[in-house]
């Protein structure tokens, strides 16, 4: 029997802001997101999350490491006397990258300004968003290769005859 374990222990992931059901990992200052939401691998799935500015601005975000993403908004921000005010993370998730596209089309009546969502507040982005992450999180939950690295591999048929050198 295969044997899976996990790259990022359940712990560092369990809810430490609201209730165990919420799709919301953390929701909170941009300070506390790298303990909150580690990295995790790019195989194994990541997170969606949305990125509230001092200018009023929403951006849909989606990365397997948010905090490494978030400090590249921060510094792309710089010129513009833009902060990062308030950040809400998903559980991580399986296809997380198809997810924001999925998201980012069925919200394209919003008004824009670039990537940023404007005249839209982050409690109803959140709640919109609610359905089709829980549905993705049922559908294609973390992590999505089975939790890591299998701990008692048999050879394949043709890694033995390799090692055989019968090929």
């Amino acid at each position: 029997m295969t044997e899976f374990h996990s790259r990022v222990p359940d712990a560092q992931l369990a809810h430490r802001d609201g209730p165990r059901d919420s799709v919301w990992l953390h929701d909170g200052l941009p300070e506390e997101l790298a303990r909150k939401a580690p990295t995790l691998l790019s195989v194994d799935g990541g997170y969606l999350f949305l990125l509230e500015l001092s200018s009023g601005s929403l951006m849909l975000c989606a990365s397997n490491k948010p905090a490494t993403y978030v400090q590249n908004v921060v510094h792309r921000l710089v010129p513009f006397e833009v902060t990062i005010s308030r950040i809400a993370v998903s559980k991580p998730c399986g296809y997380y990258l198809q997810l924001k596209r999925r998201l980012m089309k069925r919200l394209s009546n919003l008004p824009t300004v670039g990537q940023m969502f404007k005249d839209v507040d982050l409690e109803t982005l959140k709640a919109w968003m609610e359905p089709q992450l829980r549905e993705a999180l049922q559908t294609h939950p973390y992590p999505l290769t089975g939790a890591g690295v299998k701990t008692d591999l048999q050879p394949s048929v043709g890694a033995a005859s390799h090692q055989a050198g019968t090929l």
